[in-house]
């Protein structure tokens, strides 16, 4: 799963709901992310940034809500509110 933020929800010609969403971008290669170690907390960390470009979401997709945290100006972790 990739987090991102709702900008649009709109209906498609089908009546299908679909989320208009910016993607967080992930962190550049050389960040070491100190979640890894532990895979029972699903934290991750991502550049407080989010991508430019506007991707189409199915409200199935969407597995969970998350919680977001700035660690930095550039940086954030993210926690995964999925049970």
């Amino acid at each position: 799963p990739v987090p991102g933020s709702i900008q649009h929800i709109y209906a498609m010609p089908t009546g299908e709901l679909v989320f208009a969403v910016h993607k967080l971008l992930p962190c550049h290669d050389q960040t070491i992310d100190p979640f890894t170690m532990y895979p029972h907390f699903p934290a991750k960390m991502y550049l407080s940034s989010s991508s430019s470009h506007l991707e189409n979401v199915k409200v199935s997709w969407v597995v969970s809500h998350f919680a977001q945290w700035t660690v930095s100006s550039d940086t954030v972790v993210i926690l995964s509110l999925s049970r």
